[in-house]
C-alpha cells in the first residue's frame, strides 16, 4: 500500500492544546500570587523552552515573594494540565485530519513523538513513525514508542525523508 498522506504531530497548530496549557498555567500561577495580563503572558512566555519558561517564572516569583518558585510547581502543572487535555481536546484528531484531507486513514502515515500519540494514531488505523529526534527524547523513548505500536522509529528528519523516499511500507 502506498502513502497518500502524511500527518505531523504539531501541538499548538494541528492540536490547539496551547489554549488549555495557557489557561492551566495562568490559573496555577494566580494561586501562587503571580498574575499576568493576557498580552503580557502570551508575548512573554508562549513558545519558550520549558527550562527558560520556569527560569522566567522563578525570577518573577522571587521578585514578588522573595523566595523561589515552589519546587513542585512543574509537577503540579502537569498534574492539572493532563486531565484537561484529555477531556477538552477532540480524541479523534488523526481521523479528523484524514477526513479533512479526504484520505483513507489506512493510507496515512503519522510522525509522532509521544506514546499517547502513537496509541491514538494506531487506534485510527494509521501507520506511525515514532520520532526520537526532539530535545525531550530520552534513551528509552524509542522502545516506548515501539511498544505503543510505532511501525518504526526515526531519530532525525533526514531519516524520515530516507524512509519516505525508499517507499516506506505502511504494513
Amino acid at each position: 500500500m502506498s502513502i497518500e498522506g502524511i500527518i505531523f504531530d504539531n501541538d499548538g497548530v494541528l492540536v490547539d492544546s496551547e489554549v488549555i496549557h495557557v489557561a492551566v498555567e495562568r490559573e496555577l500561577l494566580a494561586e501562587h500570587g503571580l498574575e499576568y495580563s493576557d498580552e503580557a503572558y502570551m508575548s512573554r512566555f508562549v513558545g519558550l523552552s520549558m527550562p527558560d519558561y520556569f527560569a522566567a517564572l522563578d525570577a518573577d516569583f522571587r521578585a514578588a515573594h522573595e523566595r523561589p518558585l515552589p519546587a513542585n510547581f512543574a509537577d503540579e502543572l502537569r498534574a492539572r494540565a493532563w486531565p484537561r487535555i484529555q477531556s477538552e481536546l477532540q480524541p479523534d484528531l488523526f481521523l479528523l485530519a484524514a477526513r479533512e484531507l479526504a484520505i483513507d486513514p489506512r493510507v496515512c502515515l503519522v510522525i509522532e513523538d509521544s506514546v499517547h500519540g502513537v496509541v491514538a494514531a494506531r487506534a485510527a488505523g494509521m501507520a506511525v513513525i515514532g520520532f526520537t529526534g526532539g530535545g525531550h527524547a530520552d534513551a528509552a523513548l524509542a522502545d516506548r514508542l515501539r511498544a505503543a505500536g510505532a511501525t518504526t522509529v526515526a531519530d532525525s528528519h533526514d531519516e524520515i525523508a530516507r524512509l519516505w523516499k525508499s517507499g516506506f511500507d505502511l504494513t
